[in-house]
């Protein structure tokens, strides 16, 4: 059987930045519609993923943000009911510019890293 929650040894976070956050609440604290968890992890970023699917039976709301700086802020809040999970391998955000377009983007846009963190960047010809 598995052990109670507050029995737990403290749970391991990932090496790596996560933009997944898994929260766990007591019973009956946690939200009970999507407005109410919209509310509730909105405060930290734009929410570009939210699984409550876990609610009813386990009291667990799974939040993927569009900047994983986000995740970081939800889990000092909630500290140890919050961890860290691996993205779904649905859970990543890409952006596709032509490079004839990317070279005529504004001076004014300082660069790709104004929207959040970049992990890869590919070029490829227009057409491609």
């Amino acid at each position: 059987a598995p052990t109670p929650r507050a029995a737990r040894p403290a749970m391991e976070r990932p090496q790596c930045a996560s933009a997944s956050v898994c929260v766990h609440f007591a019973p009956g604290e946690a939200p009970h519609n999507l407005h109410k968890a919209l509310t509730l992890f909105g405060r930290f970023g734009d929410i570009a993923r939210l699984e409550m699917t876990l609610v009813g039976a386990n009291s667990r709301v799974h939040v993927s943000f569009f900047d994983a700086r986000c995740t970081e802020k939800v889990v000092a809040e909630f500290k140890d009911r919050a961890e860290l999970c691996r993205e779904a391998a649905h859970d990543f955000r890409a952006l596709s510019i032509t490079a004839s377009v990317f070279a005529q983007l504004p001076a004014t846009i300082a660069g790709l890293h104004t929207f959040g963190e970049v992990a890869q960047i590919s070029v490829c010809a227009d057409g491609d």
